[in-house]
């Protein structure tokens, strides 16, 4: 999912700090990058059986900015594909990608939260 936000003449820098800080107390090991239009985020959820791995984009400047959090090389084909692989024994994949996905979608809905209130806050403060 993405998010575009406007007029808001924050820094991104810090913005990708903070949104950092909250995957990294949410448990994800992280890594930042600058690039030619932003930064990019790659987290590790470091779990034995449901490990998984997100990435997050911000591109643009401080006045016009897109967020984009997805779930990294999901394995949507094992979820289309779930009863025939179950026949060849990838049950135990298909489970996998289920369950990092319900675990994504949980931290999307909070991590997209703190996000909006996080950049409203810096917007007011700046």
């Amino acid at each position: 999912m993405e998010k575009r936000w406007i007029n808001k003449n924050i820094d991104l820098n810090l913005l990708c700090d903070k949104l950092r800080g909250f995957l990294r107390k949410k448990g994800f090991k992280t890594s930042k990058s600058q690039v030619k239009s932003g930064f990019d985020v790659a987290g590790v959820f470091p779990r034995e059986l449901y490990s998984y791995e997100i990435l997050l984009q911000i591109r643009g400047n401080p006045d016009s900015f897109v967020l984009k959090l997805a779930l990294k090389d999901q394995a949507s084909l094992f979820q289309k594909l779930s009863s025939l692989s179950a026949l060849f024994g990838g049950g135990a994949l298909v489970l996998k990608s289920l369950k990092s996905q319900e675990l994504f979608d949980k931290l999307e809905e909070e991590f997209w939260t703190f996000a909006e209130e996080t950049i409203e806050k810096m917007a007011k403060d700046a």
